[in-house]
């Protein structure tokens, strides 16, 4: 799925839902998409609301800052830059910002 046709609403259907890292080689990582809201933005020149994304997995190892391919059986994959926020009693945090 192409990242810049993606919106809140495109996510929302998927809160509570599981995502595979896809990585080579392969070895199993899931997220789980637990937030999925607008965000304020100044000064943007987006077509799009921009809106920011939460997943939770597990706390060690847990990824370093980049894109990742992740994968959903309804949504199927795309491609989003993660950023480590830190773990909470859930386990490790992730965001990705869409602007």
């Amino acid at each position: 799925m192409m990242v810049d046709k993606l919106t809140l609403e495109s996510f929302q259907p998927f809160l509570n839902q599981t995502f595979h890292v896809q990585f080579d080689p392969p070895y199993p990582y899931e997220l789980t998409l637990v937030e999925c809201k607008p965000i304020q933005v100044t000064g943007g020149n987006s077509s799009r609301e921009p809106f920011r994304l939460l997943f939770i997995g597990i706390p060690d190892p847990f990824l370093p800052q980049r894109i990742y391919r992740l994968a959903n059986e309804q949504i199927g994959t795309v491609d989003l830059f993660l950023v480590p926020l830190g773990p909470d009693q859930r386990g490790m945090r992730y965001e990705s910002i869409f602007t």
